[in-house]
């Protein structure tokens, strides 16, 4: 009986590596990659930039952080911090990346991707900065890692994951820009 159950086991269990095996084998492997920011000190990947908007610092300040919590689910978990004297905010962010489809247009989860997103104010201008680009692993694994084809541990999957992480940055930048500029409209307090 016990043979039995383990060559059911082994077939149950062999078949499931095959099957896999066989859905990798229908992916893309040729990725083109964005040219992303290095930052000629860190060497980092680094999102930065400096735009003009109409407002006190203290209203564009109140605009990022209204729209920090309505962009980010969970934005208590995110938000560092908001700092309302010197008109700093601060997060920590992750998202989710993918490996490319299979050929049966299976997307499978390839990790979480975390970042520093920080954001300055002063009066019609604002800063903003998305760095410390990292793969969440057991120990820090920067993201810049995933540019070297020389590396051992260098797959195709990482170009397509620079392309996700370059997309969340741009998407973000873009979002956060609109909102900022956005004058909030004034209330009525005629009740």
């Amino acid at each position: 009986m016990k043979t039995v159950r383990y060559a059911f086991l082994l077939f149950f269990f062999g078949s499931g590596l095959l099957s896999i095996a066989q859905t990798k084998t229908g992916q893309q492997t040729s990725f083109t990659v964005p040219k992303m920011p290095i930052d000629n000190e860190t060497k980092l990947i680094n999102y930065q930039g400096i735009a003009e908007a109409s407002g006190t610092q203290k209203e564009l300040y109140t605009r990022a952080l209204s729209w920090f919590n309505s962009y980010y689910k969970n934005p208590s978990e995110k938000l560092r911090s908001a700092d309302s004297v010197n008109y700093k905010i601060e997060g920590f962010i992750r998202f989710k990346i993918y490996n490319p489809e299979n050929k049966d247009g299976l997307k499978t989860e390839g990790g979480v991707v975390q970042y520093s997103l920080l954001l300055d104010f002063k009066d019609g201008k604002f800063r903003y900065s998305i760095t410390n680009i990292n793969w969440k692993q057991t120990s820090y694994y920067a993201i810049e890692k995933w540019m070297d084809k020389n590396d051992k541990y260098y797959t195709p999957f990482f170009d397509y994951y620079l392309i996700q992480t370059d997309d969340e940055a741009k998407a973000v930048i873009k979002a956060l820009s609109a909102a900022v500029k956005k004058p909030q409209p004034k209330k009525d307090d005629n009740w």
